[in-house]
């Protein structure tokens, strides 16, 4: 199974192994902003801000995205990845550990046609990161989990006409049970639409051991339109 980040109702999706995350545990139980804030855990200030080496960028033709490419210990994504996203980068967080792997990830592509089905511009882009949301969260988020929603709305970016960023959490009740480092994972989806008809995406998750926590509003405020 693979983990990401999510906010909506998940359900079992199993992938390749190469992915984020494998699991053998494959229910979600979304649960009140409250409930899921109980089992979060909260770094220091400066912690929160530890950063990555940026080394050069990352060009997404397909997404119309341009944004940082991280120093190790992130790398490119493999050819399992692309069959969801275009482009991208991983860091390993933790090795397999009673069924389950985790990973930071930073990956962009293009929303799927009935994701943008109906989407105008004027008030579309909410609508199309909930769909996708709740794909990622179906094909990537597979472990039990809670889930809190987090700041977000509409937001400017250069060379966009309209994009919209989603964060959201996902807390994991069994993760100390199972031995795993990673209780929590923040993430955010960024859609945006460049005027041309064609809108991108781009998915960024942080587990909350991961070393370099500040990389997800690096990469979030980096990110352009080509």
């Amino acid at each position: 199974m693979r983990l990401l980040a999510g906010a909506a109702a998940t359900t079992v999706a199993v992938l390749a192994a190469a992915v984020v995350l494998w699991t053998q545990t494959d229910r979600s139980q979304p649960q009140t902003p409250q409930t899921a804030a109980s089992s979060s855990t909260t770094p220091t200030a400066s912690a929160e801000t530890a950063t990555s080496t940026a080394l050069g960028l990352i060009e997404d033709v397909r997404a119309d995205l341009v944004y940082p490419r991280l120093a190790a210990p992130w790398t490119p994504i493999g050819q399992e990845w692309k069959q969801s996203f275009t482009a991208g980068q991983i860091a390993a967080v933790q090795a397999p550990t009673n069924g389950a792997s985790f990973n930071a990830l930073c990956v962009s592509g293009v929303p799927r046609t009935n994701e943008t089905q109906g989407y105008t511009r004027q008030d579309g882009l909410r609508t199309v990161a909930a769909r996708v949301k709740t794909r990622i969260l179906n094909e990537l988020f597979t472990v039990l989990h809670t889930q809190t929603a987090l700041a977000s709305g509409p937001s400017s970016r250069p060379r966009a006409a309209a994009a919209w960023t989603e964060r959201f959490r996902l807390d994991f009740p069994d993760a100390r049970a199972n031995g795993w480092q990673v209780t929590s994972i923040t993430a955010a989806l960024l859609l945006t639409d460049p005027g041309t008809g064609r809108l991108g995406l781009l998915l960024v998750a942080i587990p909350n051991s991961f070393t370099t926590p500040g990389d997800l509003d690096t990469l979030l405020s980096s990110t352009r339109s080509i």
